[in-house]
């Protein structure tokens, strides 16, 4: 019979009897017992009236939510009176109906990061996080713990582990992993008591707070005219970020905007013209290009400093090589008759952003100290001027005279020169070769006769005195 079920068992006599017959019965043990709960016992006396023949012991069964084999355990007959025992014991075999409850099982996922906002503090230069979670219900340790990232029926990537003592479960999962998804999906595995096996579900969703960060921009240097291109690096983590607002500014350090053109960027870059840029989301990098310019001035290199997100960011050095040599031509206006201004003209190649200081010298040639005033310069007014010929800032040419002396006699000199030199500070020397003429011509004088000096006597020596002025 099925336990929890009342057991009957029927005691007969043999044949009528025409006097009242009794006995008397008891419960006893077997595998199954009364301390064990597996029934009540019962005793007593039956008693047969004349011409009864059958009667009835009936004994509970309980049932339990053990897993245990058939029990057996037996009524005893003792003691009867105007009857004899043929059969003492009537044996009942209590049938085991457990049947094992479903298996339950719980699992959870603790938050993912502390708060289930991964920010970038929190994976910048760390290889791996750490999930964890509990599990309970029938889960157990050693069970078999899944976890997994993305879509529910195709994760990009699944890690086993299995659970520990205290029913915590732990596992390590690359950044990227984390990054590349917004989801941990866990699963718990096993077998319950009665080999029933059970799987529990659980998933949780955090956020990716990765915000873009500028962590460098390149120094660059170009000559004059070419296009300076920087490089700007962001960090590895704003691949996973969403797009970014960021300050920029071109500040002059010795530059000035003349000194280079228009501002453009690559990857989708905007300018905002507000003095921010919008970076798209994904990028890790891109170059900001300032434009090249042209002039004619000789100066100094220049700089400028280029920088994102200010003190928070990064900035790079801009260096402007200066392409124009600066050198001084000295140049003669020509050949001046002796006691004029020779004129020179003193130029510098290009205009200088400060001010330059041309030495100037002469050096006697086929002429010398009696023929010109190699010592002193002047202008075109004829005033004294210092050898140091000093030019302003933007000014490219001078005009110097050099005194040359009228000393007839004589007369009718050959062409003579010297020569005038220009020597820049710093820089190159020019020379050119000054001319003095001599234009002018002796006269031929002729003094009178000898005599009274119109007539001679004839026979005499007619004398003349031919002179040159």
């Amino acid at each position: 019979m099925r336990e929890g079920q009342a057991a009957q068992l029927t005691v007969r006599l043999s044949a009528p009897s025409e006097e009242t017959v009794t006995v008397q019965f008891a419960t006893q043990n077997g595998s199954a017992t009364v301390i064990g709960g597996d029934y009540d016992p019962v005793s007593g006396t039956l008693t047969f009236a004349p011409g009864q023949t059958e009667l009835t012991v009936v004994v509970q069964t309980n049932a339990d939510q053990l897993d245990e084999p058939d029990e057996v355990f037996s009524v005893r007959l003792d003691g009867a009176t105007n009857a004899s025992i043929a059969d003492d014991r009537g044996e009942v075999t209590i049938q085991d109906d457990f049947a094992p409850p479903p298996p339950a099982a719980q699992i959870s996922i603790n938050p993912v990061a502390g708060d289930d906002n991964v920010a970038l503090g929190e994976v910048d230069g760390v290889p791996t996080l750490i999930i964890t979670g509990t599990v309970g219900g029938d889960a157990r340790p050693g069970d078999t713990i899944r976890i997994g990232f993305g879509d529910e029926q195709d994760p990009n990537e699944v890690l086993f582990t299995t659970v520990l003592p205290g029913n915590t479960f732990q596992v390590e999962v690359p950044v990227a992993v984390i990054l590349d998804n917004d989801t941990v999906r866990g699963s718990v595995s096993g077998q319950d008591d009665f080999g029933q096996p059970y799987e529990a579900d659980a998933e949780r969703s955090y956020d990716i707070d990765i915000p873009q960060k500028i962590v460098s921009v390149s120094d660059e240097t170009e000559v004059e005219g070419d296009d300076l291109v920087f490089e700007v690096s962001l960090h590895p983590l704003s691949v996973y970020a969403d797009q970014g607002v960021h300050t920029f500014a071109l500040t002059d350090i010795t530059t000035s905007p003349a000194d280079y053109g228009s501002i453009s960027f690559s990857d989708g870059v905007v300018d905002n013209g507000n003095g921010t840029i919008t970076v798209p989301a994904g990028l890790t990098a891109f170059t900001v290009t300032v434009a090249g310019a042209q002039d004619l001035v000789e100066e100094d290199n220049e700089t400028f400093i280029l920088s994102i997100d200010g003190v928070d960011g990064a900035t790079g050095l801009g260096t402007i090589l200066d392409d124009e040599t600066l050198q001084v031509n000295v140049s003669a206006d020509g050949p001046v008759e002796e006691g004029g201004l020779a004129k020179f003209t003193v130029a510098l190649t290009v205009a200088s952003a400060q001010a330059q200081t041309v030495n100037l010298s002469l050096a006697d040639g086929t002429a010398d100290s009696s023929d010109y005033d190699n010592i002193q310069f002047y202008d075109a007014l004829g005033q004294p001027i210092s050898s140091a010929l000093v030019f302003a800032p933007g000014e490219t040419s001078k005009d110097v005279y050099v005194r040359t002396i009228d000393n007839d006699p004589p007369l009718n000199e050959p062409l003579e020169n010297f020569t005038f030199t220009g020597e820049l500070v710093g820089g190159n020397s020019d020379s050119a070769q000054g001319q003095i003429t001599d234009s002018d011509r002796p006269v031929v004088q002729i003094s009178g006769v000898q005599g009274d000096g119109t007539t001679v006597e004839e026979g005499e020596l007619a004398q003349f005195t031919v002179t040159l002025n």
